[in-house]
């Protein structure tokens, strides 16, 4: 007899069951499995970014020794090497002057250059506007590249526990046993990820992240 009321429950149960409670289960479900693809796919992407930027910057640092034996400018080897600095070098053209400076053989100059993968990561998290807005505001163009230019040539073992920028503000730098990182005003912390790239009488350091002055932050 309980066998029989139990199966009866059941399928009275199945019986009144909306239709919209199945739906929305699969529903879900799909939803769910969305998600999921969407944050695998992104995930995917950054490490793809992140692997090609490593490629292009194995290959940058193996010139350093060639380039050594003649003179290359800072503007001549970004522009030679797109897969890391085609941001900066579209922002570099935002600024009147910057690129024949920058392009000077005779130039004593430092910079500390960010590549795309760090202009995608500083517009995705602490620069709250776009990147096309934001190359629309030339003088927080010029303020924020000139933020990552030092006046002299510093090599990593020359460079001091602070310097200051063309633009007139500090950055910390703290050298580690076996890295080198920045402290800027924004973010907390930058790696150089590529030192002492040789370019003529100045030197040219990759960094991972676009620091941005308090000039320039106070704007957002």
């Amino acid at each position: 007899m309980m066998k029989h009321v139990v199966a009866n429950l059941f399928f009275a149960l199945l019986l009144n069951a909306s239709p919209f409670a199945f739906a929305r289960a699969a529903l879900g479900k799909s939803d769910a499995t969305m998600e999921s693809n969407v944050q695998s796919r992104s995930i995917t992407t950054r490490a793809m970014l992140k692997k090609n930027e490593v490629h292009s910057l194995s290959q940058l640092t193996a010139t350093k020794d060639r380039e050594l034996l003649g003179c290359r400018t800072i503007l001549e080897i970004v522009l030679a090497h797109p897969s890391l600095f085609s941001t900066l070098v579209t922002a570099v053209g935002v600024v009147p002057g910057l690129a024949d400076t920058l392009d000077d053989p005779d130039a004593e100059l430092t910079l500390f250059a960010p590549t795309n993968n760090a202009f995608t990561r500083a517009f995705d998290t602490y620069i709250p506007v776009p990147i096309e807005e934001f190359l629309e505001l030339p003088e927080a163009v010029a303020d924020t590249l000139l933020y990552h230019a030092v006046g002299g040539t510093f090599y990593t073992p020359q460079l001091p526990s602070t310097v200051t920028t063309l633009q007139n503000e500090t950055i910390g730098v703290n050298r580690g046993k076996l890295r080198i990182t920045l402290d800027p005003f924004v973010p907390e912390s930058v790696q150089v990820i590529g030192p002492n790239i040789p370019a003529c009488r100045a030197v040219v350091h990759v960094i991972d992240l676009v620091m941005v002055p308090e000039s320039v932050a106070v704007l957002f």
